[in-house]
Parts: structure tokens; sequence; C-alpha cells
């Protein structure tokens, strides 16, 4: 029975992948963005949502769930719609959309006691914490510290001007050691070397003139201090665990 119920929440997900990214195409949501609550797709594809989670669940004596859906899914893409399109907004947007899934599945189809449980147990895994730590301090806390390691020729760099993205350097270190540390917890230590070769590639093949040396070793640095720093944590995790 719990098999089953488990299933019918994949099968919801499915049903939102499937309206939401496969069926919707851009010229929908072009025109919901230009018409908003006078948009007929607004309406066609809140009821295409509803369908598809009323076919799949295949419980055709309760409506109820499809019902709630489309109706949610409306209003929650109406107000994202009344919001300056960004992806903050939309990941927001898809947030809402899977939490109205979860809760729904919770009380139609579970017990609730079930899943407190559930939470319970997880909560005092050891492993989880150790893990769920190691990604939050190699995300966070190691970009202040190579922020700061680096301060001294991030000045010397940006006297002769900075032509880089807001903030791009920041998210490739953050998706980097996140990257690092996955491979070493999951033992795939020769995907680091790929990686670094990777960035390489990306990051030093247009700096091939002598006035580009110091931004060229600026970024060895903090590459290799990153690295440094986030296998560090790695091996530390897997000792602990």
């Amino acid at each position: 029975m719990e098999n089953e119920n488990f299933i019918i929440l994949i099968k919801l997900i499915v049903a939102h992948i499937v309206g939401d990214f496969i069926i919707q195409t851009d010229r929908w949501v072009k025109h919901k963005e230009d018409h908003k609550l006078k948009s007929k797709y607004l309406y066609f594809h809140s009821v295409i949502h509803g369908l598809l989670a009323y076919i799949l669940i295949a419980d055709f004596s309760s409506p109820l769930v499809p019902a709630i859906i489309a109706v949610s899914h409306f209003i929650i893409d109406t107000i994202k719609l009344q919001l300056k399109k960004s992806f903050k907004y939309f990941a927001l947007d898809q947030f809402l959309h899977f939490l109205v899934i979860f809760i729904l599945w919770v009380i139609f189809y579970r017990n609730i006691v079930y899943i407190q449980q559930f939470l319970q147990t997880w909560f005092i895994k050891r492993e989880l914490w150790i893990i769920g730590t190691a990604y939050i301090v190699a995300v966070w806390p190691i970009s202040v510290l190579i922020n700061q390691f680096t301060l001294k020729w991030q000045n010397e760099i940006n006297k002769t001007g900075d032509t880089s993205l807001p903030n791009a350097g920041k998210w490739i270190g953050r998706l980097e050691r996140i990257l690092v540390l996955t491979f070493i917890l999951i033992q795939q230590f020769e995907a680091i070397g790929f990686l670094i070769a990777a960035k390489s590639v990306f990051r030093f093949g247009d700096l091939r003139d002598e006035s580009d040396r110091k931004r060229t070793e600026y970024i060895l640095i903090g590459t290799l201090v990153s690295f440094t720093i986030t296998i560090g944590i790695g091996l530390v995790v897997k000792l602990m665990i």
C-alpha cells in the first residue's frame, strides 16, 4: 500500500512536468505574459494540469485532487504573471507547485504520522548532518574565506578594470565546490581532474596576452585555493562517515 501511494506522488510530479515543460509552448508563455488574466492559455494550461493529474492518478471516482491542482496552478501562475520575470520568481513558482502536490499527497494518500516518523528518522541520521554541513560550508563560508584571502590581488586586478559578469566568479566557485565535494563523496576522484582541465580551457583559453597575466594568476590562485579546501572538507567527511 505504501509503495502504491508513493507511485501516486511520482505520477503527480510527472503530470506537472509534462504540463509545464512539454505541453506548454513558448507561444503560450508569451501570450500569458502579454495578456495575463485575459490570456486563454492561462486557463487552458491550468485545466491541462488538472486533466493530466486526473488521468495519471486513474482514481476516476475522486476528482478532488486534480481539481485542486488545476485551481492552485491557476492562482500561482496568475500571481507569477504580475511579477517581474526572473529566475528567482520562476524557482518560487515551481516550488509552490511542488509544495501543493506534496501537501495533497500527504493529506489524501498518506498518513501524516508516517511522514512525521520518516522526518524524525532522517533528522537523527549522523551522516545526513555531516554531509549537509559540508555542503553548506563549501558553498557559503568558503566563498567568504577565498574572497578575503585573495583581497589584495582583487585590488590589483580592479585597477585595470573588470569586464566579468556580475557575481559570475562567485557562482562558478560555488558550483565547482559542490561538484568537487560530490565527486569525493561518490569516490569519482578522476572527475576532479576533468573539472580542473575543463575550467582551464574555458577560463584561461582567452588569456593569452601578457597584459592578462595578473588576471590569469589571480584566477588560478582562487581556483587552487577553492579546490584544496573543498578536497580537504571532502576527505574529512569521508573519515567521519
